[in-house]
């Protein structure tokens, strides 16, 4: 076969994440995290996977939700790694399910269950809209709205109390940004 060449193939990266090609942006981020053919630089990778992050490859979610959980690049931050890794999960990226799964069980165990009761099932709706939508049905109209009377069951069922109306994303970061919070002041 042909040989490996790090240094030929991070020119390239970089040239295609600098024209915005997604893939192109997570692949030299990652090559500049590892310090492969290149001084790592963990900071400028993080910049690259936010780059591809924005345009939902799920990859660089799942790299954003790592760098995070380890505090490369970017101070260490369960909450933030944890919204990383659910966006990418809900993708269907295996590599970031097992990360979610990790920092849930690091939580408490009302936590936990407060936010799986919100969250799965999401991601099972979310699996029906995206099959629905790869066979070409129109599904746009009216999933935010499900998305969201669905967290919102799940709140009042959970809790026993209401929730503010907003998107379905912002009020399971709420929750998981709580339940981390807790860890934090627990240790």
């Amino acid at each position: 076969g042909i040989a490996r060449d790090n240094a030929e193939a991070i020119k390239w990266y970089r040239l295609a994440a600098e024209q915005g090609y997604t893939e192109a942006q997570h692949n030299f981020g990652s090559f500049l995290l590892d310090g492969r053919g290149v001084k790592a630089d963990a900071i400028e990778a993080v910049k690259w996977f936010r780059l591809a992050a924005a345009q939902s490859l799920p990859e660089a979610q799942r790299s954003l939700g790592r760098c995070y959980e380890r505090g490369d690049g970017v101070g260490k931050d369960l909450v933030e790694s944890l919204q990383w890794y659910i966006r990418a999960a809900v993708q269907s990226d295996p590599e970031a399910a097992q990360g979610r799964d990790r920092l849930l069980k690091q939580l408490n165990p009302s936590i936990q269950r407060l936010i799986k009761r919100l969250l799965f099932p999401l991601d099972d709706l979310l699996d029906v809209v995206l099959l629905g939508a790869e066979f070409g049905e129109d599904v746009a109209h009216g999933v935010g709205q499900d998305g969201d009377e669905l967290v919102e069951e799940g709140f009042v069922e959970a809790e026993g109390a209401a929730v503010a109306d907003g998107p379905a994303e912002d009020a399971a970061q709420d929750v998981v940004a709580v339940g981390v919070a807790g860890l934090n002041a627990v240790g």
